[in-house]
Order: C-alpha cells, then sequence, then structure tokens
C-alpha cells in the first residue's frame, strides 16, 4: 500500500502465504464465471511460479460481497483444496451501506484476530483438516426437513462445497438440497440448472451479479408475499415500513444488474413470463428488459422493496419496441403488472421508463426522501391496437418533483418508435392514474407539476380521475400539458372526481389545440 505502482517488484523475498480479497470488483463489473476463474487460475499459476511450488493461498471473501466466493471454492479444490495449500476465510458480510457495503473501520478490527489466527496456523502447519472419510457434511440436521419441490432450485451464497447437503429454512418451511444439484452460490448457476416454468428460492443475502433470466422463471426471494407497505388510517397518513421487512439480514439484497427476456434474440420462444417476487433493490441495482423481435412476454413483480438506490439508471428499464421493417408491425407484445412496491429512497433518477402494452401498478408507495419521481417516459409499441396503462391504488409523497412525466412525443429522446416507421393511425394509447394520493406536508415551497403532460399526434387518452391532491404550495400547479404540439390525430384528457387542497389553480392546459381537458 502507497508503493509506486509502476515498479515492477522482484520477488527478492518470496511468499510463503500469499492472502487475497478476490472476485469483489470481477462480480460488480460482472465478469462472466469462466472468464474469471481462468484468469484466477492462471493468477496462481503465475504467483506460484515467482514465489516457489509451496507457496500457499488463502483467499478473504464476503465482506463486500460474496456471490464468486463459490468460484474461489470450486477453483481451490480443484487444485487440491486445504491438502494442497488453498485456504479459504468467510468474513462476515458488511453492514455498511453508507459506503456501499466497504467494510468500516470497526468492521475491518473485528476481522483481524480470527483472520491473524488463521495466517499463523496455515505457516505453521498446524491446521487441521478434516480426513477424506469424515462425512462430506459433518453435524448437519437434517430432521424435518423436506426435498425442494420439482423443479426448484436454491441459491445462496453461503452454500458450501459440491457434494454437501444444505438445510435452510424458506418460506417458514424446512428444506434439504444438495449443493451442486439443486442447490447453488450464484444466481448464474442456479438459472442454468433450473428447468423452463421452474421456481427459484433465492435466499438472503447480497447478490451483485448481471444475470440474464431466458426462460419462463418464477424468482423468489426470502420475502415473497410479503407486502412492504402498510397503510395509514386515513388516505392521507403516511404509509409505514412493514416490520416484517425492517430486517436486513432476512431480505435478499439485489445489488448487480438483472436482465428479462432474451436480448437480441430472433424470437422469445423461451421466455414468455417472468415473475420476481419478495426482494430488496438496492444501491445501483437496474432490471431492464431490451428490445426484441416476435413473441410475447408477461413480467410480474410484486412485494418490492426499493431502499438506499444510488443509480443513474431507471431503476425499471423498459425500452420501446424496435421494428424489423415497416410491413412487420405486429412484433412481441408486452405485458407488466407492479404490485406492493415500497420507494424509500431514488435519488438520481427515475424509477421507470417503460413501453406496455399491457400495464397495472398498484400498491405503490414513493417515499418523500426520493430525488426523482415515479415515471420518466411513457413509449408505445411497434404494433397494432390500444396501450392501456392503469395506476392505482398508490401514494406518492415525493412532493418536489414530477411524479409522471408523461412524454408521447415523437421528436423527443425514447420516442415512440412506431410515429417514425409506421402509420401513427394504428396505435391508441390510454393511460389512467385514478385512486391515489399525492401529497405536500412540507412547509410551502415551488415545486414541479406533478404529471406532466407532454404529447403531439398519439391517438392519446389520459385519464386523471378519483385521486387526492394535497398541497401546501397554492402558486405550484398539479397537472401541466404546456409542451404538446398540436397533431393530426385526437388527444384528450379527461380529470374528473379529483379532490384537491392547498392548490388554487391544479390543472393547466395552455399548449395543444387537441387537448382537450373535461373537468367536474
Amino acid at each position: 500500500y502507497g508503493k509506486d505502482s509502476t515498479t515492477e517488484y522482484d520477488f527478492a523475498r518470496k511468499a510463503n502465504l500469499i492472502v487475497v480479497n478476490i472476485g469483489t470488483n470481477d462480480e460488480t463489473k460482472g465478469i462472466a464465471a469462466n472468464e474469471f476463474k481462468t484468469a484466477f487460475k492462471a493468477w496462481i499459476e503465475y504467483a506460484k511460479e515467482k514465489n516457489g511450488a509451496d507457496c500457499k493461498f488463502l483467499a478473504v471473501t464476503n465482506m463486500k460481497n460474496g456471490t464468486y466466493a463459490a468460484y474461489i471454492t470450486q477453483i481451490f479444490e480443484e487444485l487440491g483444496g486445504e491438502a494442497a495449500g488453498y485456504y479459504m476465510y468467510k468474513a462476515k458480510r458488511s453492514t455498511n451501506q453508507t459506503a456501499s457495503y466497504h467494510p468500516s473501520v470497526e468492521e475491518h478490527a473485528a476481522y483481524v484476530p480470527e483472520l491473524l489466527e488463521l495466517c499463523k496456523s496455515i505457516i505453521a502447519n498446524t491446521v487441521v483438516t478434516p480426513p477424506e472419510t469424515d462425512p462430506v457434511t459433518p453435524g448437519v440436521d437434517t430432521t424435518g426437513a423436506v426435498e425442494l419441490p420439482a423443479n426448484t432450485v436454491a441459491v445462496d451464497d453461503d452454500f458450501g462445497k459440491d457434494g454437501e447437503i444444505a438445510v435452510f429454512t424458506f418460506g417458514g418451511v424446512k428444506y434439504k438440497a444438495t449443493v451442486g444439484k439443486d442447490a447453488f452460490g450464484t444466481l448464474e448457476e442456479g438459472h442454468e440448472a433450473v428447468p423452463a416454468d421452474g421456481t427459484m428460492f433465492i435466499l438472503p443475502g447480497m447478490y451483485i451479479e448481471n444475470f440474464k433470466v431466458q426462460k419462463n422463471l418464477n424468482l423468489l426471494g426470502p420475502k415473497a408475499g410479503i407486502d412492504p407497505n402498510v397503510r395509514g388510517a386515513d388516505q392521507l397518513a403516511d404509509w409505514t415500513l412493514n416490520p416484517q421487512r425492517a430486517n436486513e439480514d432476512e431480505e435478499a439484497i439485489m445489488m448487480g444488474n438483472l436482465g428479462l427476456g432474451v436480448w437480441n434474440a430472433t424470437v422469445y420462444s423461451d421466455c414468455k413470463k417472468i415473475v420476481v417476487d419478495g426482494f430488496q433493490f438496492s444501491d445501483n441495482f437496474l432490471i431492464r428488459q431490451n428490445s426484441g423481435m416476435e413473441g410475447e412476454i408477461e413480467i410480474e413483480m410484486k412485494n418490492i422493496l426499493v431502499k438506499n438506490s444510488t443509480s443513474t439508471n431507471n431503476i425499471f428499464f423498459f425500452s420501446p419496441y424496435y421494428p424489423k421493417d415497416d410491413t412487420n408491425p405486429v412484433l412481441y407484445k408486452r405485458h407488466g403488472k407492479f404490485e406492493n412496491i415500497r420507494v424509500d429512497s431514488v435519488l438520481k433518477q427515475y424509477l421507470f421508463r417503460m413501453a406496455f402494452d399491457t400495464l397495472e401498478i398498484k400498491g405503490l408507495y414513493m417515499a418523500a426522501n426520493c430525488g426523482m419521481g415515479l415515471v420518466e417516459k411513457f413509449s408505445t409499441a411497434g404494433d397494432t391496437g390500444t396501450d392501456r396503462l392503469l395506476i392505482t391504488d398508490c401514494m406518492f409523497r415525493n412532493t418536489n418533483t414530477t411524479i409522471f412525466s408523461i412524454n408521447l412525443r415523437k421528436d423527443l429522446a425514447a420516442p415512440n418508435y412506431h410515429l417514425t416507421k409506421l402509420d401513427p393511425a394504428m396505435k391508441q394509447v390510454e393511460i389512467e392514474i385514478s385512486g391515489c394520493v399525492f401529497v405536500d406536508d412540507r412547509i410551502s415551497a415551488q415545486h414541479a407539476p406533478w404529471i406532466d403532460i407532454n404529447r403531439d399526434s398519439t391517438a392519446a387518452i389520459i385519464k386523471i380521475k378519483d385521486n387526492v391532491f394535497s398541497a401546501n404550495n397554492s402558486g405550484s400547479p398539479l397537472v401541466v400539458d404546456g409542451r404538446s404540439v398540436p397533431g393530426e390525430y385526437a388527444s384528450a384528457t379527461e380529470i374528473s372526481g379529483n379532490v384537491v387542497t392547498g392548490c388554487s389553480d391544479p390543472f393547466k392546459f395552455t399548449a395543444a389545440s387537441d387537448a382537450y381537458s373535461f373537468v367536474n
């Protein structure tokens, strides 16, 4: 530490033990498993060449993230394990969220005594290695444990070596599984093993993998079926965090990128429905569903807690459709359902950027500490018929920025792609925001409009009905259509049944001759 990194080490002093913290940055950058294994093996060979064949290795894992620990364990076993001088030290995972889970000074200090004693015992050749005749997993109590359901695998970065029996509780049931068969240390390995239409149980832990789902699949976290929100006693009362979701040690925390569907494939033949239930999304986590070709896909997400997000991308990114040519407008269809989602902080970007044929968002809560809003852009699909998008039974306390940016303009970034490739008359968009509560309970201050409509020739019907708007600033309009441009096809906005307090002039429609407002 602190030495000149440009000066090559001459190996005048040979190491008899090399301690290495490996895998964290490889995992964060999404290095593929095979690439990581090959490179790590090559590095070990180089280190032994320079330090001598008797040099031993101790891999330290898990302080920041530990998913690649399974790969390191596999490599060490292939090289002969502890009998050949390859050891593992698995630290307690850091809880230091403010530093992106880099261990704090106090956490480092807690590791020192145990790690130091292990280093001394390895150097002195006093480490006790269990004989090969010992049971594969000594001391594992399988009493009352049942086999996993058919077509189900479990994932936990704490699982041991291949062949060991893992016993764990998931959804209140005690299970047993065999590591390497139906229990795995990484999401990628679990995905490779589970059959289409199967289920992955993902146990508590932190998962920093750039992981792609490429088959029909149910991804179930430890909090599947448990709503993170507890609604208030009345409409304006704040929604609180469900106590059952307050302990991060019990959550499966996703911190990498999750790709849904077959990217850049010709046909969505193997990926038609994906269910994601019971997770926490944190740090720079991002879900992507990129453009594809023919086929149909249904995405369902529920009981999701978004917490401590610092992503500079939209956390849920569902890009527009890209037709192959003007003669093939009927491409793949996308259907989305998002239910029971709590957003405790989105600091740098909107939550959603999306294009759906049908969409329902229900039971979503955004806290007042969110720096950005819910929807950056609605985009339409290169297809015939009508897109129907419904947002209902939600609460937004994100009071200082635009919550819905309804952007249906072909001349802006991420546009309605069909407007430049296909006949605009083929597509209609219906967006309804109803039964939601928008609250500004801060000291009076100017804020951006909570709903900002921006459209051109799309046949767009926007309904804002039966909502509650409670604002402390009478000078900031709540719903604005100030940037739309006149178009050939009819657009309309229906505003009805809303309850408004604290704003004398909530609705402003000024720019578009074909944007009619019906207020009652």
